[in-house]
């Protein structure tokens, strides 16, 4: 049996471990030979008992920074914050994160992991600005962020859900709203895009930009809710006009304006109508062309002449609008006139009631006598036409003002040669009725060539054949 044998200095006492693992005295002076051999270990190789092992002092905070520094949310929104340690080895486990007591933040979950923090905003919370902390557990070393809070939509509005367009065109008074709960609205934190930028963009909110042909969808995000549109951008416009290009309306009336867009592929293509100028009063136009007349509040109407733009892509066609005010009484002045042979008078003609204009018709009843060489008017507004009127030869004329089945009569009489006679050949006028200027006949027993022998000095209406002339007998 193999012995171990301890080899101890001197007044230590040596030990034998058996190899059955008995460990007993041995007798140093021992010489039993026959014993069994031992294994002899140097003493100074036993490590001696030392105590339990000292742990290390534990790496405290001395600096936090969180990132980001504030954040935006809506109501069921979460967001991640993060801490930076200094020093970096310091542990995490020694991180705490709260939020600073308020309002309804007691509603705020903040659930750490490691030197990060998710922070859930459930629909209690209110909306409002609410501080989150990090700080160390022994709160002498923290860092703050900003967490804001915005209320949920309950809704998204959009009031232009199909845009048409050409390209290089840009359409806008597009209009999103937001509503909440409580009723109110805004068209704050919208955010505007399109799906094909290749298509169509947002150059700025409620603003669409045409850039090639083709389809894209308007999209309008914010408070939690999101609509889309359609957008068409059409192939290019070759030419663009309006029937009628002159239109005359009074007022209490509807008409309609007609665009046509060539080539054929465009002609369902977009109009938009415009009326200049802007503020004309008690005239609109609307998206299909159709422009109304209302009256006047103060029961006066006023006649005006308004313009009506059609555009599509960058091409626009106007149509002119004369709104008249029915004329109920027309005047001339002076009613009756004499000139001299190849001189000129004025004759003006008002028209009534007030505000009312429509253009005159000016006749004479006989040109070779006398002739309308002018006509101006002095006042759209005030309905005074003037009108130059030149004698040619002896004799007397009818200028005649008409509108619609209103008529006003001013004589005009050229002094006449052949002492004051004139002539009517009966080869040419076999019979004549004659009347003075208040419209009473004046019976002749029998034509004659010279109608004036008949006549006492005066002026006459002569009609033969049933056109009217003026003579005047000196």
């Amino acid at each position: 049996m193999n012995k171990l044998r301890f080899l101890v200095p001197a007044l230590i006492a040596s030990a034998v471990v058996a190899g059955n693992g008995n460990l007993g005295a041995m007798n140093s002076n021992s010489g039993d030979s026959s014993a069994d051999t031992d294994t002899v270990i140097p003493a100074d190789t036993i490590v001696p008992d030392t105590p339990d092992t000292i742990p290390p002092a534990p790496v405290e905070i001395t600096g936090i920074t969180v990132s980001p520094k504030s954040a935006r949310l809506l109501q069921r929104e979460s967001v991640t914050f993060n801490a930076t340690l200094t020093p970096a080895d310091a542990p995490a486990d020694n991180l705490k994160w709260s939020v600073v007591p308020g309002n309804t933040s007691e509603y705020i979950q903040i659930t750490p992991d490691g030197t990060s923090a998710t922070v859930y905003v459930p629909d209690e919370v209110e909306k409002g600005n609410y501080k989150i902390v990090a700080s160390a557990a022994t709160g002498e070393v923290a860092d703050t962020c900003m967490l804001i809070v915005e209320e949920r939509a309950t809704r998204i509005t959009l009031n232009m859900r199909d845009i048409n367009l050409f390209p290089g065109e840009t359409v806008d008074n597009i209009q999103a709203y937001l509503y909440y709960k409580d009723g109110s609205y805004t068209s704050r934190g919208i955010k505007w895009s399109t799906s094909n930028t290749n298509i169509a963009t947002v150059p700025s909110p409620g603003m669409v930009t045409g850039v090639a042909p083709g389809w894209a969808e308007l999209i309008v995000s914010g408070g939690g809710q999101s609509l889309t549109g359609s957008i068409h951008v059409f192939q290019e416009l070759d030419t663009i006009y309006v029937t009628p290009e002159v239109l005359t309306m009074t007022y209490g009336e509807t008409k309609q304006i007609k665009a046509t867009l060539l080539p054929e592929a465009v002609a369902n293509g977009p109009v938009r109508w415009e009326l200049r100028p802007l503020n004309a009063p008690n005239v609109k136009i609307d998206k299909k062309g159709n422009i109304t007349t209302t009256h006047d509040k103060s029961g006066i109407d006023k006649a005006q002449t308004v313009y009506v733009n059609a555009m599509a892509g960058n091409m626009t066609a106007t149509c002119k609008v004369n709104i008249i005010v029915p004329v109920t009484s027309v005047v001339l002045s002076p009613t009756t006139a004499t000139i001299e042979q190849n001189d000129s008078c004025e004759i003006t003609a008002t028209l009534s009631p007030e505000g009312a204009f429509e253009e005159p018709q000016w006749e004479s009843s006989d040109p070779t006598v006398a002739i309308i060489s002018n006509v101006e008017t002095i006042a759209e507004g005030f309905a005074k036409v003037t009108a130059t009127v030149k004698a040619l030869n002896p004799g007397s004329a009818i200028i005649s003002v008409k509108i619609r089945e209103l008529s006003a009569i001013s004589l005009v009489n050229v002094k006449a040669n052949q002492a004051g006679v004139y002539e009517i050949d009966t080869d040419t006028y076999s019979l004549c009725d004659v009347y003075d200027t208040n419209g009473r006949p004046v019976v002749l027993q029998t034509p004659l060539s010279a109608v004036g022998s008949m006549l006492q000095k005066g002026i006459y209406i002569i009609k033969v054949n049933g056109n009217s002339h003026k003579i005047s007998i000196r």
